[in-house]
């Protein structure tokens, strides 16, 4: 039987494209089908890190921006809640994802920590798969996060004024455009490629910060 300190595996969750990272381990690429169900998906991922051995797992996932795209929505005056918050925010992401306004809450929408009017959509089925998936095999899930989030709590976007925000990834690009961020005239792009991302996407923030620029 395994035992010992529970290890940590950080997983990104992109449309057609997956990344295993385990503590000492080379990186693991994997290259589903974009069609290919969730379940299916996640099976390939504990294959990959041998998570049917019996020990303790801490798993990290970020999700790339065609599953969990930016959302940005209008804070009507006067409103305080954080639950009158959510509501506006899954609002924004029901009509950004095409569903009814009476569907809404089948969507999970976070809202970002640092920006006002910006929140992450999520299915939720999809939300309770990973949740239940990440159970499993004695495994823990610490966090769960759009990758664009690394963008935009990072402290370079946090130091200037940002009124665009573009975030390349492998299979989707997140764009976010005058989310209530200040700023007048002055545009961020945050691109990158495979290769940068695989590199730097585990080492959080301010590992990105090489990959910003000024534009007047």
């Amino acid at each position: 039987m395994w035992s010992g300190w529970p290890e940590r595996v950080d997983v990104y969750l992109g449309a057609g494209t997956v990344l295993v990272k385990r503590r000492a381990r080379a990186l693991v690429s994997l290259r589903p089908p974009a069609t290919l169900p969730l379940g299916d998906v996640l099976a390939q991922v504990d294959e990959a890190c041998e998570r049917s051995q019996d020990k303790p797992w801490r798993l990290h996932v970020a999700l790339g921006a065609a599953m969990c795209p930016p959302v940005t929505f209008t804070l009507s005056q006067g409103v305080k809640r954080w639950s009158e918050t959510v509501a506006l925010a899954q609002a924004a992401a029901a009509q950004a994802w095409g569903l009814p306004a009476d569907q809404a809450d089948a969507l999970v929408c976070a809202l970002d920590a640092g920006r006002k009017g910006l929140a992450a959509a999520l299915m939720r089925g999809a939300h309770d798969l990973i949740g239940q998936w990440a159970g499993s095999h004695r495994g823990r899930l610490v966090s769960l996060a759009p990758v664009w989030a690394l963008a935009t709590q990072a402290p370079a976007c946090r130091a200037m004024p940002v009124r665009q925000l573009t975030v390349h990834e492998p299979g989707a690009i997140a764009a976010v455009q005058d989310a209530g961020l200040p700023g007048a005239g002055l545009e961020v792009r945050f691109s990158v490629e495979v290769l940068p991302l695989t590199q730097q996407w585990m080492q959080g923030p301010a590992a990105w910060a090489g990959h910003w620029e000024r534009l007047a």
